[in-house]
């Protein structure tokens, strides 16, 4: 009941498939469009509606009646919008927590639909979720060729960097002239237990990434600075699904990278400390780089190509990615 298919006299089938699913479609795009704007999505279900209607009141030729029952539907109350959001959500968690735990690598294509019906969802929430992925830089999309995770360039990397060298060193210097004993031993005693995870290569990568994400995240909150802080949040997701690339390679033998930097930060010095953050973050760009290598070269060859095949997912990914 009130739908657009039970006009009095339509019948239903008087409403041709195309017209419907241009319609659809339509509403669909303008909820994830406007949601996405908003970040809330609100009565932008009363909007899509609207619109769908209007589309269908320009293919047929409504009749006063039939106008009358489109008005009282619109005029009928939105259903509730926050089971659809907590899908998204749900939706969105789950495909970023497979990304960063690298069960879904650099250059696999996510198809939108098994998803969804993995997940137990509609189109439209994984659709959102995807959409809000792609604009946090975890995964890339090109119009009838699908989507993916992100292949990223030397450009990527390396610009990246520079943006997170420069708020970090920033955090650095006002760490050291703002942390107090109690937040200094908290992050020391941080340090040494990701250090600890870098030196094993069998430690489980999610675990390293959110204490690693957690140490950078804490010395931001401790500057008292909620600007900067948000800023170098939102730098470490995309640079969490680098980090790890090859990784356990690295892990031999006792490790103290951060243990050292967080001395460096903890001594007082605020330019030593900046200069211990700055070349710290050098080094991880050079890291990333380097293990980065066989994804460049995929890109380079195999980027503008989205393999949709098993077979020919595995033979573009490389080895390094397992």
């Amino acid at each position: 009941p009130g739908t657009l298919d039970s006009f009095p006299g339509a019948g239903g089938g008087d409403f041709t498939g195309a017209v419907c699913a241009d319609a659809q479609v339509v509403s669909e795009v303008l909820i994830v469009f406007l949601s996405l704007v908003t970040g809330k999505a609100g009565n932008i279900t009363d909007i899509a509606v609207y619109m769908r209607n209007l589309l269908h009141l320009c293919y047929l030729d409504t009749t006063e009646g039939e106008l009358r029952y489109l008005k009282r539907c619109m005029a009928r109350k939105a259903p509730e919008t926050a089971e659809y959001e907590s899908l998204a959500a749900e939706a969105y968690t789950i495909v970023r927590l497979r990304i960063l735990r690298g069960d879904l690598a650099m250059g696999q294509i996510i198809s939108r639909r098994k998803l969804a019906l993995e997940l137990g969802m509609s189109f439209l929430p994984v659709s959102e979720a995807l959409m809000k992925l792609e604009f946090e830089g975890l995964l890339e999309s090109r119009p009838r060729a699908g989507t993916r995770v992100r292949i990223p360039t030397v450009q990527d990397v390396q610009g990246h960097y520079i943006v997170r060298e420069a708020l970090e060193v920033q955090a650095a210097r006002l760490f050291a002239e703002a942390a107090t004993a109690e937040e200094q031993q908290e992050l020391l005693r941080l340090a040494f237990r990701v250090d600890l995870l870098a030196s094993q290569p069998d430690a489980d990568r999610y675990h390293y990434l959110s204490l690693h994400e957690k140490l950078h995240r804490k010395i931001a909150e401790c500057t008292r600075c909620g600007a900067l802080s948000e800023a170098i949040e939102k730098t470490h997701a995309l640079a969490s699904t680098w980090m790890c690339v090859g990784r356990h390679a690295e892990g031999q033998g006792p490790r103290r990278t951060h243990q050292d930097l967080m001395e460096k930060l903890c001594a007082g010095d605020p330019e030593a400390a900046a200069e211990g953050m700055r070349r710290h973050i050098v080094s991880s760009k050079d890291r990333a780089v380097e293990r980065l290598q066989p994804y460049f070269r995929m890109g380079a060859t195999r980027g503008a190509t989205y393999a949709r095949s098993a077979r020919r997912q595995e033979e573009a990914i490389p080895v390094q990615a397992s």
